[in-house]
């Protein structure tokens, strides 16, 4: 955290950043099995935004440990299970993300159609 906030002083473009730097703790939150599932779908409507904005891109600096990462998040997305509502908007930011990651041609995406059914028959068995 602070890391971030002392490289934010000396930066005029947050593309200048690693991609890993700003998005690791996204990711973090995306995977763990202890965060709730509403938590999860705020990690990922960031790195939704992320990939909107452009600041995950195969043409940036250090940027493909930063796409294997975020397909590695995505693909094995944990969460707490609350409601099946609320799960069930979570599982849709999944499918947001990795879609979005697909449509940019990051071949790292390649199988996450797969992943994403097995995540859900992953939480559907609790």
């Amino acid at each position: 955290e602070r890391r971030l906030q002392r490289r934010r002083i000396s930066l005029s473009d947050l593309k200048d950043v690693q991609v890993n730097v700003f998005s690791g703790p996204f990711l973090d939150v995306i995977r763990s099995e202890e965060t709730t599932g509403p938590l999860t779908g705020i990690a990922l409507s960031a790195v939704n935004k992320f990939l909107s904005y452009g600041l995950i891109d195969e043409t940036l600096g250090g940027s493909l440990a930063g796409i294997e990462n975020l397909a590695d998040a995505v693909t094995h997305a944990r969460f707490v299970g609350t409601d099946s509502s609320s799960d069930e908007v979570v599982l849709m930011k999944i499918l947001q993300v990795g879609s979005k990651g697909a449509g940019r041609d990051f071949e790292l995406f390649s199988g996450f159609a797969d992943s994403a059914f097995d995540s859900r028959r992953s939480t559907d068995d609790k």
